[in-house]
């Protein structure tokens, strides 16, 4: 009988795993009175994130350790029992500052959700897991901590847990009434960091290990190099996924790199947020995923059909220059642009400069357009008026805005049209329609470069607004006939072209297939019959231009 009680005992030990624990933080203050903290009570639910380092945990944990259990050093209970539905997530994250966003680090559930009411004993409050947490032993951590909504919460006291105090963020909330904050992004980061102490076992490394360190450069509009560092295992191929961000952990397997890392990514589109991930091939068997490591993808080159209206701004692929001259080309650094309504109307939907400083340089640049080809123009409207109201004011004397075009994707940058005070756009938009047959750079830029001189002129704005880029004779029409009501008629035409306007007509030019002006007329009236009796069969471009809005349109001529 004792032989088989001392057998027992002896398997019963065999399957035993002792429990260790690790206390991180050695402040002795208390979380302020109202401040989030994992036990608050100040409004109707929560969610708090805090990031604790590789660096905090290696002091006792190994790799693959695995944490069972967490508890906060409570100080004093909140008045309202119950917290309910307390729910723990846990994650490896590369975090450690959480001073701007909520970390969207992958999370598992380690405690479901469970009606917790804290002990304030001065010691730390432990959370048995229903799910153990695996640590990597690369990452740090994250713990995500939510609840649902306490109707009864918003009466002192509101708990209060032991803390250290910390010059970096790595604690973010976000806290609410009437809704439950387990399904929001944090929002608001403090720097009273909770002590905290985990309760952990050790853990048995897997036979393949997973990668780490996971990086991506060399990064194109179409490609990236991805790389990681090898978990150990003396393994020498790897499968990837790459794939949208925040499409999750891969169900299925990846493509095998052929034993190259980095792996050079290819076929990807253009300004599109990526991740990917990495798992190890041991031959006997796969890692599990590593990841994700995200990364952007860069702005490709549009074809010569766009239009951008500054619904948003910035807009894709458009960036600002500061306090460069056109000699040196903008540095990608934020300027004076911003958004506001074209022509002080609403606050939205132009690209805006406000004139009231000196010394400023300013660009807005931009996207890269294919030009190959040829025929093709660009066409933009332009207003000015004061800072505050519609009415109608002038450029400053030394003030100027002007419209730049670069054949080598902003490498250099030569003038298409100059605004200023002899010139200054109205304060109704004026459109200008130019012809860049000339241009057929693959890699063909625009940049608008304000700059307002050495003299404090006055207080007004510049405005940006529809910029296309087509067929020259597209855009011409289509702007003449939508801002001015242009029309003309018939086409072909025997001797007379009837042509008319909502505004004066200024001038009207016949041009032949050469680019040689064969008329020039002046009709400074609503409606002309322009003749073509004289002119030989074939066919000719008309250039127009009504009240600042230049257009091309192509007539045939045909026989008597």
């Amino acid at each position: 009988m004792k032989k088989n009680t001392l057998l027992f005992t002896m398997l019963l030990f065999s399957f035993v795993t002792f429990s260790q624990s690790i206390v991180i933080g050695t402040g002795s203050t208390l979380t302020p009175v109202g401040l989030a903290n994992p036990i608050d009570s100040y409004n109707e639910s929560f969610k708090y994130q805090i990031v604790y380092t590789a660096t905090e945990l290696s002091a006792s944990l190994t790799p693959y350790d695995e944490i069972t259990a967490l508890g906060f050093q409570v100080y004093y209970d909140n008045s309202v029992g119950d917290l309910l539905g307390y729910t723990i997530k846990m994650g490896h994250t590369s975090e450690t500052n959480l001073a701007s966003n909520h970390d969207a680090s992958p999370t598992i559930v380690v405690k479901n959700p469970f009606n917790y009411n804290p002990v304030a004993s001065g010691t730390f409050d432990m959370i048995t897991f229903d799910t153990h947490f695996v640590w990597n032993g690369v990452d740090n951590v994250i713990v995500e901590i939510c609840k649902d909504i306490n109707s009864n919460a918003g009466m002192y006291p509101f708990g209060q847990v032991v803390c250290s105090n910390t010059t970096i963020p790595s604690i973010r909330y976000y806290r609410a009434d009437g809704i439950s904050s387990c399904g929001e992004d944090t929002n608001s980061p403090i720097v009273q960091k909770p002590n905290i102490q985990f309760n952990y076992t050790d853990g048995t490394p897997p036979s393949c290990l997973p990668a780490n360190t996971l990086t991506a450069n060399t990064i194109t509009a179409t490609s990236a190099d991805i790389g990681w560092t090898s978990g150990g295992s003396g393994e020498s191929d790897w499968e990837v996924v790459i794939q949208t961000a925040g499409t999750g952990i891969p169900t299925g397997s990846g493509t095998s790199t052929a034993g190259a890392n980095p792996y050079s990514a290819g076929s990807l589109t253009p300004e599109t947020d990526y991740e990917f991930y990495v798992r190890a091939d041991c031959g006997t068997g796969f890692s599990t995923w590593a990841g994700p490591f995200t990364f952007t993808t860069l702005c490709g080159v549009y074809p010569a059909s766009y239009t951008q209206n500054f619904t948003t701004y910035p807009s894709n692929c458009w960036e600002e220059g500061n306090d460069t001259d056109v000699a040196t080309g903008p540095n990608g650094t934020d300027g004076q642009w911003y958004n506001n309504g074209f022509l002080n109307v609403g606050t939205t939907g132009a690209a805006t400069f406000d004139f009231y400083l000196s010394g400023n340089k300013d660009w807005l640049v931009s996207p890269a357009f294919d030009f190959t080809g040829g025929s093709f123009g660009v066409s933009v409207d332009v207003g000015v008026t004061p800072y505050s109201g519609t009415n109608a004011i002038t450029m400053g004397s030394d003030d100027s805005v002007t419209l730049l075009i670069s054949s080598d994707n902003g490498a250099t940058w030569t003038n298409l049209i100059k605004w200023t005070e002899t010139n200054s756009p109205s304060n109704t938009g004026d459109n200008h329609v130019i012809d860049l047959s000339s241009y057929t750079s693959a890699t063909t830029k625009f940049a608008f470069w304000a700059t307002d001189g050495a003299t404090i002129t006055g207080d007004y704005k510049f405005y940006v607004d529809n910029f296309r880029v087509d067929a020259y004779t597209t855009l011409s029409v289509d702007d003449l006939q939508s801002m001015e009501g242009f029309k003309f008629y018939p086409n072909p035409v025997n001797d007379v072209l009837n042509v008319s306007a909502k505004n004066v007509i200024e001038k009207l030019q016949i041009v032949n297939m050469l680019g040689q002006v064969i008329k020039t007329v002046t009709p400074n009236i609503k409606t002309y019959q322009l003749d073509f009796s004289e002119l030989s069969t074939g066919i000719y471009f008309v250039k127009a231009s009504v009240k600042n809005t230049e257009g091309a349109f192509r007539i045939v001529k045909k026989q008597l």
